[in-house]
């Protein structure tokens, strides 16, 4: 019950829409009128037991004395590559835009003058 009163009061006040900003607390929690307010047991305090992880022992690795023998690299060809021949450049001839027409008016046509009677 008491939520349906709380979803009619926040709707009341989002439909009301005040200017200065109302804010609305509803305390659902809240016991109804006559009856004593009985306050929660405190818990007590209990002190913790620290209980110490038991101790890993990890097997440290032995490096081995020999060295590592490493293949010899394959490289093909040469180690520096031939330059690259490019072709001579080649300078493109002056192209001139085509001429255009001349344009064309329409002949202007002058009415006579409209006299008023």
């Amino acid at each position: 019950m008491r939520t349906i009163i709380v979803l009619f009061a926040v709707l009341a006040v989002a439909i009301a829409n005040p200017l200065p900003l109302v804010q609305l607390i509803v305390n659902i929690e809240a016991q109804d009128p006559g009856h004593p307010i009985v306050p929660r047991p405190i818990p007590e305090e209990t002190e913790l037991e620290v209980i110490p992880p038991d101790q890993i022992q990890l097997p440290h690795p032995q490096p081995d004395p020999s060295p590592a023998v490493l293949p010899e690299p394959v490289i093909p060809g040469g180690i520096v590559p031939e330059p690259v021949q490019l072709p001579a450049p080649v300078i493109p001839g002056v192209i001139l835009p085509a001429p255009l027409p001349q344009p064309v008016f329409p002949e202007v046509i002058i009415p006579a003058p409209v006299i008023a009677p």
